[in-house]
């Protein structure tokens, strides 16, 4: 019940406005649904009349969550355990933190040390859903999901997509025996997967109302927070100062039993973090220029800027752009995970077309682009080039302190021996 709210609010409740758009470039519901979601994100930070009209539903929502958790803490539900550590970075705010960023940097980081990493993701928009699908590399968002889709395409790891995590994990395993470390994509409430390491990721808005939903936009209540291994915070490029810089290893946890896991209680690291744009990548070619040399280059061409978003929060990818000196003429925030639609796209005859690496790589599969050669030809032959007008905005990621990561894998490396040493005294027994 937790798990199927949380989707559903999540999805009903990100801002969709459309800026600079006439109404009929986007279907009266969505409109609808941009206003009534904007709203409530709204209410979502105050405990006002809508909160407390929310309240008892909060209660149930909380209660059955707290349900859930118990069959497993009791040990009345197993969890499954990996052979493999097990890293879960995930949240309770519903919508984007930032997760895909850190999840990108924690592979690289991985990668960089020795390790082979592989993903576990429930794959939002994926079609398998009778069994887990593994592939790496350049793989079809349409099947796995436009964020396992991107990552893999990024890091080149191997990625499996599935509601039930655990046979994601087995599936992965099988795929790739080389693996030896897991990074689950969300799945902080999951608690049929035992996790070695929980990494939870928030931004500036922190946790709201601090009420659970439908009230607020909490998964868990604010006291989770405590319970985890790291904190990671997401903040604002120009307030990403060397002066906060470094490990805050000051707040100790009051940690339950995490299911499947003995793990005593240590204080809860915190680091910060920011995301910024810092190239932009012709879809077409592959060419890549600097924001100053993209605004010269491409930024001044007649038509505009056309800039697309479908992630989590829209407009603070528009607001990273305004601060690189890119002012787009027209803005479109889709809904997380939303599909561009190909046949709209192809009416674009005219201007600059930005949109994010996670909007790009639904466009670059097999199905995408059948689709949009049906759209084009039926559009006409002026709109042939729309695709030769797409940039796509890429991202790296800023941290305070790379000594995070240092964290990390000497949190690895205690567990993997703690793994070993379980497993040796098991043989003795035996």
């Amino acid at each position: 019940m937790p798990a199927r709210l949380t989707r559903a609010w999540s999805m009903q409740c990100r801002p969709r406005v459309p800026r600079g758009l006439a109404r009929s470039a986007l279907p009266r519901a969505r409109l609808t649904d941009a206003m009534s979601g904007a709203w409530i994100m709204s209410q979502w930070q105050k405990r006002g009349l809508f909160a407390w009209l929310m309240f008892p539903l909060s209660l149930v929502y909380r209660i059955a969550g707290a349900a859930r958790r118990k069959l497993y803490s009791s040990r009345l539900k197993r969890a499954f355990k990996a052979r493999v550590p097990v890293i879960v970075v995930g949240n309770i705010y519903v919508g984007g933190t930032g997760k895909t960023p850190v999840i990108l940097s924690l592979l690289a980081a991985l990668t960089a040390r020795g390790w082979r990493p592989g993903l576990v993701s429930r794959g939002y928009g994926s079609r398998s859903k009778r069994r887990p699908l593994c592939g790496q590399g350049t793989i079809d968002a349409a099947e796995f999901g436009d964020e396992p889709a991107m990552i893999s395409m990024l890091t080149g790891i191997s990625v499996s997509v599935f509601p039930d995590r655990a046979l994601a994990v087995e599936a992965l395993l099988d795929f790739d025996p080389a693996i030896n470390v897991i990074l689950s994509d969300d799945g902080l409430q999951h608690w049929a997967l035992a996790r070695d390491i929980e990494i939870l990721v928030q931004d500036e808005r922190g946790c709201g109302n601090g009420l659970t939903l439908p009230a607020g936009p909490l998964r868990e209540p604010p006291a989770r927070m405590l319970e985890v291994d790291a904190v990671l915070t997401r903040q604002p490029h120009d307030k990403l100062s060397q002066r906060q810089s470094g490990l805050l290893d000051e707040s100790t946890n009051s940690r339950e039993a995490c299911p499947g896991n003995d793990r005593s209680s240590h204080p809860v690291v915190h680091a910060r973090f920011a995301v910024v744009v810092d190239r932009f990548r012709h879809l077409a070619t592959g060419r890549e220029l600097s924001p100053e040399q993209w605004v010269a280059e491409a930024g001044s061409k007649a038509g505009g800027i056309l800039a697309i978003a479908g992630i989590g929060v829209p407009e603070r990818f528009f607001a990273n752009l305004r601060s690189l000196g890119v002012n787009p003429d027209r803005t479109l925030a889709l809904p997380d995970h939303g599909d561009i639609d190909k046949a709209w796209l192809a009416r674009q005859a005219e201007g600059t077309i930005l949109m994010t690496e996670k909007d790009a790589v639904k466009l670059v599969t097999r199905r995408a682009a059948i689709e949009a050669t049906t759209a084009m030809q039926a559009a006409g032959p002026q709109t042939d080039s729309v695709h030769d007008r797409i940039w796509v905005a890429t991202a790296r990621t800023a941290w305070c302190d790379d000594s995070f990561f240092d964290w990390v894998e000497t949190r690895l490396q205690t567990v993997s021996h703690e793994r070993l040493k379980r497993d040796g005294q098991l043989s003795q027994k035996r």
